[in-house]
């Protein structure tokens, strides 16, 4: 089982391994780095002391048009670099950003790719930059409606692919049937369900298994 949260769950790692939970996505936030939402050093030791692997997702005000101007992707992608950097996250690992809204065509097109073609450049010039330290390199995902897998997927700007719960969203049924997905977010559990831990459940693509997800070293 492939599961998602903006929960520490440090505390819940023996419940959810014996229960079958196989891989844990975690968030980062630059916007609240501090809270619990925000992956930490000693949790990602935790989930690998588990025998789990651990998969990453950023996400800030994602719900909002907002949060996604050229210059908040370049910040976003800067700064979720440098913390994957931080936390050691191996190489070709994959960090995914959400965009957590059902987004029109026109929305899409003059605000969303401008800022992954921002998180690109971020995430390109960091790992070129000059730097004493070997800085690891990362693969983007991207989180969504299909409409925005799609058009982020045609423009080039992201290798991996994270459907949304909200199966209503425009392009996400076509998404899911055209197969280029690497993973299905469900509808999360009433009251964390038989975890005990507020989760949203995922299913990876059986043709795609590579969903980006990581041993912590």
């Amino acid at each position: 089982m492939i599961i998602d949260t903006n929960h520490d769950t440090t505390s819940h790692l023996p419940s959810l391994k014996a229960k079958g939970v196989v891989s844990i996505i975690r968030y980062f936030n630059r916007l609240n780095p501090k809270g619990e939402k925000t992956i930490k050093p000693p949790e990602l030791a935790a989930i690998r002391d588990a025998g789990m692997t651990a998969g990453i997702v950023y996400e800030g005000k994602g719900n909002q048009l907002s949060a996604f101007t050229g210059d908040m992707g370049t910040a976003d992608g800067t700064w979720a670099f440098d913390y994957a950097n931080r936390l050691k996250i191996p190489e070709n690992s994959a960090i995914y950003f959400a965009v957590d809204y059902d987004f029109s065509v026109n929305q899409i097109r003059n605000v969303i790719i401008p800022y992954f073609q921002e998180v690109n450049d971020a995430l390109a010039g960091q790992n070129d930059s000059e730097s004493p330290t070997q800085k690891a390199s990362y693969r983007i995902g991207v989180y969504g409606s299909g409409l925005v897998l799609q058009m982020i997927e045609d423009a080039g700007l992201a290798e991996l692919f994270w459907l949304s719960c909200s199966s209503g969203w425009t392009g996400t049924k076509e998404f899911l049937a055209n197969g280029d997905w690497n993973l299905n977010q469900h509808l999360p559990p009433r009251n964390g369900g038989a975890l005990g831990l507020d989760h949203d459940p995922n299913d990876a693509n059986p043709a795609l298994a590579d969903y980006g997800a990581f041993t912590p070293v």
